[in-house]
């Protein structure tokens, strides 16, 4: 389970257990 390209990743400043790529984007 990996949200990359969600709104929880760009609305996330620390969410990398939730999606690591995105939280680095």
């Amino acid at each position: 389970m990996a949200y990359i390209n969600s709104d929880k990743c760009k609305n996330c400043r620390r969410c990398v257990a939730i999606c690591p790529a995105g939280a680095i984007s």
